[in-house]
């Protein structure tokens, strides 16, 4: 810290819970109640994965068109993986996400 002094700070962004409390408070306003499952999709488990995970009512999906490789176990496990946002979406949609189920 400058001058030997600490400073206090609060962070925003993914994984911090706040990013993903404002979210769902955004989803429900849209939907008008309370939703079930919120689906936290993302490219990067450390930070889209990881806080999908910590938030109650949500499910993971790793996606492999970023930062994993798509081959290693990740440091934080999604509940499901999916090729692209595009297969996420339209298994979401079918509710068909069992077929892509983390296997590691």
């Amino acid at each position: 810290a400058p001058c030997g002094l600490s400073m206090s700070y609060t962070s925003f962004g993914k994984p911090n819970a706040p990013t993903y409390t404002f979210a769902q408070e955004a989803i429900e306003k849209q939907s008008m109640g309370k939703v079930d499952v919120v689906y936290g999709v993302g490219d990067n488990p450390a930070s889209d994965i990881h806080g999908a995970n910590c938030k109650d009512g949500w499910e993971s999906v790793l996606l492999k068109t970023g930062v994993w490789d798509g081959v290693s176990r990740p440091e934080y496990v999604p509940d499901y993986v999916c090729d692209d946002v595009l297969e996420a979406v339209e298994k979401i949609i079918a509710g068909d996400l069992e077929s892509c189920e983390f296997e590691g």
